[in-house]
């Protein structure tokens, strides 16, 4: 995908060859993982290249958690089943990061700063006094953060040094030990933010949506564009839908079927459909004119 307009869309972001599902430590074996298997590679790329295939599948995947629990709602499957740490809505996470990588969790409650002390994740809210009044002796602030903010992480948990992987041992240390619940992605917010806006927008009902953590700067490329400053996959993510409903992500675009009934997506533009397309098949069509039809009669 090219830049559009005067944005730039060059930041890259990570994933693994390989992931899989885990309990989230010895403490809590029913909160369920994932994390990069074993020996898998690190493999760097573009999420907006991605586009318009990963949006459609991000939204194909706020569908299945739907279906779960209409499936608890329906009776067709009990509580533990479809729950928020059920085997079911794991494997339907892992579908989605095997394709794209980790949504970003944790870079969504982190930044990265330079500097003595914050060489490593410096937490929005945690001063420099407040680590050096807290911290334990011979404690850095990678270990302090890590004591104070991720306890359930494996430890250490070393700087991430996102610029200078995939060469650096203590980031790779940090990426293999990172894991994601499910249940942490499917609450927070901006999760939330986007199924929301998405579920109200198939209904008919516009309601506005807002970017937040996303900024804007400069990248100097052939020429100076205005390039967006996104800190996770998720946040991207959000830049995509937002851009995709505005028509303002290039020629392709994801749609919503029109039968009120069905909640698939498909594409369309040159990458899918032809523009203008109303349903995302040839029965959802035929259905809606039946409906008519006999409201009609």
């Amino acid at each position: 995908m090219k830049n559009i307009g005067i944005f730039s869309m060059k930041t890259k972001w990570f994933k693994y060859s390989d992931y899989e599902i885990v309990p989230y430590n010895n403490k809590n074996p029913d909160i369920l993982a994932i994390k990069a298997k074993p020996g898998s590679k690190l493999i760097w790329y573009n999420p907006f290249e991605e586009y318009p295939v990963i949006l459609k599948d991000f939204l194909e995947l706020f569908n299945s958690l739907d279906i779960l629990t209409q499936n608890v709602n329906d009776e067709v499957m009990n509580r533990e089943e479809a729950g928020i740490n059920s085997p079911k809505r794991a494997e339907l996470f892992l579908k989605f990061i095997k394709e794209y990588g980790f949504f970003g969790m944790l870079w969504e409650v982190t930044t990265f700063a330079p500097g003595p002390h914050t060489i490593g994740l410096n937490i929005p809210g945690i001063t420099e006094a407040e680590y050096q009044f807290n911290h334990k002796p011979g404690e850095d602030i990678n270990e302090y953060v890590s004591r104070k903010y991720f306890p359930d992480m494996n430890k250490p948990i070393p700087s991430p040094l996102i610029n200078r992987l995939p060469n650096n041992p203590v980031s790779k240390k940090y990426f293999l030990n990172y894991k994601e619940t499910i249940n942490r992605v499917e609450h927070s917010y901006i999760f939330d933010d986007i199924k929301s806006h998405y579920n109200k927008w198939n209904k008919g009902i516009k309601k506005n949506i807002v970017f937040d953590n996303i900024g804007i700067g400069i990248n100097i490329e052939e020429v100076p564009k205005i390039s967006w400053n996104y800190t996770s996959l998720l946040s991207a993510l959000k830049i995509m839908y937002v851009l995709n409903i505005t028509g303002d992500m290039g020629k392709n675009r994801v749609k919503v079927c029109e039968r009120q009934d069905c909640n698939n997506t498909f594409i369309v533009g040159p990458a899918g459909k032809k523009e203008g397309t109303k349903y995302c098949s040839d029965n959802c069509g035929n259905v809606v004119r039946v409906r008519r039809s006999r409201n009609k009669k």
